[in-house]
């Protein structure tokens, strides 16, 4: 059962997370920069994915699609010379365009906005 409450809240400064789940049973931590690395790792490979069509390509060959070789059949388009944008760059955005994986490729350009 999914349950949903709307109300005010007339502050410049957020609700705590532990008050908006207080009694609630949902447990709440906070452990910065332990997954950026992770999260940026894991955006630049579903973005190679999304580009080279690769799970279009897996469930082809778990449904039997795939028969033989076929020199453009799903190749879908690469990152070199590509046009990368980036919304947001707090500490995973910067992670993904600094260190991650972007840098890799020779892009034509990288659009980054900070919202």
């Amino acid at each position: 059962m999914l349950r949903c409450k709307v109300s005010l809240w007339d502050s410049d400064e957020p609700i705590p997370r532990t008050d908006l789940l207080q009694g609630v049973g949902v447990r709440v931590g906070y452990t910065p920069d332990v997954l950026t690395d992770a999260t940026a790792e894991l955006t630049v490979a579903l973005l190679l994915a999304t580009a080279r069509r690769i799970p279009e390509g897996v469930e082809e060959v778990k449904n039997g699609g795939w028969s033989s070789w076929k020199p453009l059949w799903l190749c879908g388009y690469g990152l070199s010379g590509s046009t990368v944008g980036v919304i947001g760059l707090g500490r995973i955005g910067n992670a993904a365009v600094d260190q991650q994986g972007y840098a890799r490729f020779p892009l034509q350009g990288v659009i980054l906005t900070s919202r």
